[in-house]
């Protein structure tokens, strides 16, 4: 056991935007140990099973949970990647869903096999905090800003410039993190841009190193 959760907290403190899973001692135990499920290959924007006995282990790509509000808009509740669990019993959402953003390979673990230790909730929930002060500004200039931070923070890969931010987000997806429309999006990142605050490659946002960082550090 105690070899166990040595290995998870390895796999907590790695940097993991530049990593594979076959990096994380964690996730090697759980695949070895947990479970004899094969992988499960979701292709881009399409849907994990939310069947509520099995949590996923994303093993490679990029995967955003969201759910629907009564207006009929969309709120994203944490955007997770290589090394992370998800799965609707870790939320009390009633409408929980699971889509890749990229190419995904994932592993389904039952949760009648196997319950995720503390330090596994934990660090979900504090991922979610931390994109829910994200979005607690009044001005949604800040908000996006304050997204792009943590998101270089949690996924960015150095590169001259800064961070790069490659998880094929549109526009829709940053205006469902932001909650805001994607009109006002487009406007604000046109605007971040001629201030030489990012650079754009399609789909691709570095956030230049020199970025005043926001005001609570992840």
């Amino acid at each position: 056991m105690n070899q166990f959760v040595s290995s998870e907290r390895s796999a907590i403190g790695s940097d993991r935007g530049n990593k594979t899973v076959s990096a994380y001692p964690f996730s090697d135990w759980v695949g070895q140990k947990v479970t004899s499920s094969p992988p499960s290959f979701i292709s881009r924007r399409n849907y994990l099973p939310g069947d509520p006995n099995f949590l996923w282990l994303i093993r490679k790509g990029f995967v955003r949970t969201f759910t629907y509000t009564e207006n009929g808009g969309t709120a994203t509740l944490g955007i997770w990647g290589s090394g992370d669990i998800i799965g609707p019993s870790l939320s009390l959402v009633p409408c929980y869903f699971m889509e890749s953003i990229t190419s995904v390979e994932a592993l389904p673990i039952s949760t009648k096999e196997w319950q995720p230790p503390l330090e596994i909730i934990l660090k979900y929930w504090q991922e979610t905090e931390c994109l829910l002060l994200a979005r607690a500004e009044m001005s949604v200039s800040l908000i996006l800003m304050n997204i792009l931070n943590w998101l270089s923070k949690r996924f960015g890969q150095p590169n001259p410039n800064g961070l790069l931010i490659d998880l094929n987000l549109t526009h829709q997806d940053l205006s469902d993190l932001c909650g805001t429309s994607r009109v006002t999006i487009t406007r604000l990142l046109k605007q971040f841009e001629e201030n030489g605050v990012i650079f754009r490659d399609s789909r691709k946002i570095t956030l230049v190193s020199t970025t005043k960082p926001w005001h609570y550090e992840i």
